[in-house]
């Protein structure tokens, strides 16, 4: 999944499908991957982070500005009800790392 999504073509369909009124901003010719994971020891037999960085320019042509896209998509057997709690946990070890 993670060598599919560094695929411009890939990520700008997907884009389109989960944020169709934004997607036309994001420059995916311009994508990079950031080589970081946080996944959590906790996790171990789960899969690394992707975390993908690439310029956006919102519809009104203010300046051009840097986005992450972060896509989560886990297959589980059954629903976890910490899943919320895991994303918020992962986005703010995102940020602090950025930060």
């Amino acid at each position: 999944m993670r060598s599919l999504l560094q695929s411009p073509g890939n990520l700008r369909a997907l884009l389109h499908i989960v944020a169709p009124e934004i997607a036309g901003g994001f420059d995916v010719a311009k994508v990079s991957r950031l080589e970081r994971t946080f996944v959590q020891e906790t996790f171990r037999q789960r899969e690394a982070d992707c975390i993908l960085r690439l310029p956006y320019r919102p519809r009104d042509a203010s300046p051009e500005r840097e986005a992450w896209v972060y896509v989560l998509i886990e297959h589980q057997s059954d629903p976890d009800p910490l899943m919320a709690f895991r994303l918020l946990f992962s986005m703010a070890q995102l940020w602090e790392h950025e930060r």
